[in-house]
């Protein structure tokens, strides 16, 4: 899942409701394995703006396996892949649009086993990490390879690039596999247990979710459209407005967490005029492939973006934030990230699905303003984060990994 922040600014069922009653003890987690990247265009550095022309091109990821940091840049049409200590280690690159690479050697050279990789990336965006070090990529295609579906308005223009172990190009997945038609808009590519392969889309108001066994063979596809969600009760359901905010692969199973705003109309009691819409209820649903249905939810504790009177309030006004779902860690633990109005750091909560015990924690952050900022869940439970300011892009993990007791030990 895409989830970035810029300081800009229905189905039936049974379902498990869980409410969190009380505040839990707040556990203070410092940043670790601070890594700096200055801005720059040679093999170590970050391009970011003002070093790209393209605003919307300045889309930095992040993944991280076994203690190495993946840092794709699409500006620049690279990955890099650093150690846990910020050495480059292997560079893929695109060299229409990077320097030559001076301080790694060239495939087939053996002189030294850190390696740059040519390829032609377009608009490199997800990244992922097999257990083997296989690295996966988003990619866009060239426009001669575009395809349009003119009567839906939708484009499929981008696929999984799959570099093997040794960091050759092995081959790439598109919506049927290996070599397959390509995907539309992708929102995260994941790898889960046993080195399967999931591919997130979104399709307008829709999502979609592609399921490949470690050979590029595809298991699952369902598609989550706003007519087939499960709708909260208590409120009527002409008035209430779903919204999926986000798809995320159980990393251990064969389903996925599947995040739900919803909102209701606000109507006048006397007029029956409806003035506008309002956060009614967050939850979190875990959706199983092999039996077709939600089967049970978590419940965010609640958090009203607005009093009525501020449902219209300006863009520039301070407000409280929601928490945003930015990942699943082992053990169906589930990742909520939010900033607190008026305080420094960050607040995360981590909920066991299976137990449903949750877990708070203060994140420490760097003192600098930062302007944009990347999560992303290890296998190892550790939550990870790319944080740009004006001197850089800091790169550091906070260890949750030592909370993570499953069933609520």
């Amino acid at each position: 899942m895409k989830l970035s922040w810029f300081y800009r600014a229905a189905a039936g069922g049974v379902f498990l409701l869980v409410m969190a009653c009380g505040r839990t003890q707040v556990v203070e987690l410092p940043m670790e394995n601070v890594i700096h990247l200055p801005f720059g265009r040679l093999e170590d550095e970050v391009s970011f703006f003002p070093f790209a022309g393209d605003v919307a091109a300045n889309d930095v990821n992040l993944a991280v396996r076994e203690g190495r940091f993946f840092v794709g840049n699409a500006s620049a049409a690279k990955v890099m892949e650093f150690s846990s200590y910020g050495e480059l280690l292997r560079l893929w690159y695109n060299p229409a649009k990077n320097p030559p690479p001076g301080m790694l050697s060239q495939v087939g050279d053996r002189s030294s086993p850190r390696k740059a990789f040519p390829y032609g990336f377009v608009q490199n965006e997800s990244l992922a990490v097999t257990s083997r070090m296989e690295l996966l990529v988003e990619d866009a295609l060239p426009p001669e390879r575009v395809e349009r579906d003119e009567e839906r308005g939708m484009v499929f223009n981008q696929v999984v690039v799959r570099f093997a172990e040794d960091g050759s190009y092995r081959d790439y997945l598109g919506r049927e596999g290996v070599t397959g038609a390509p995907f539309p808009y992708i929102e995260g590519v994941y790898v889960v247990e046993g080195d399967e392969v999931v591919v997130v889309c979104r399709v307008g108001a829709s999502w979609e979710v592609y399921w490949y066994d470690r050979e590029g063979k595809r298991r699952w596809y369902r598609s989550f459209g706003l007519d087939r969600l499960p709708l909260p009760s208590g409120v009527p359901v002409e008035r209430v407005v779903p919204s999926i905010a986000g798809v995320v692969p159980d990393m251990d199973g064969e389903g996925v967490f599947v995040k739900l705003d919803y909102f209701i109309e606000g109507v006048d009691e006397e007029t029956g005029t409806v003035w506008g819409i309002e956060r009614y209820v967050s939850r979190v649903y875990w959706y199983s492939f092999s039996e077709g249905r939600y089967l049970s939810f978590y419940e965010l504790p609640e958090e009203r973006l607005f009093s009525e009177e501020r449902v219209f309030a300006r863009r520039d006004q301070a407000v409280p934030m929601p928490y945003d779902f930015v990942g699943v860690g082992p053990g169906q633990h589930l990742f909520f990230v939010k900033r607190e109005e008026g305080e420094e750091g960050l607040s995360l909560r981590v909920v066991d699905a299976v137990s449903l015990v949750a877990r708070d924690f203060r994140l420490e952050m760097p003192r600098a303003e930062p302007v944009y900022v990347r999560f992303t869940v290890t296998p190892e439970g550790m939550l990870a984060a790319l944080v740009v300011s004006a001197g850089g892009v800091d790169l550091f993990w906070w260890r949750t990994d030592r909370y993570l007791v499953s069933g609520g030990g």
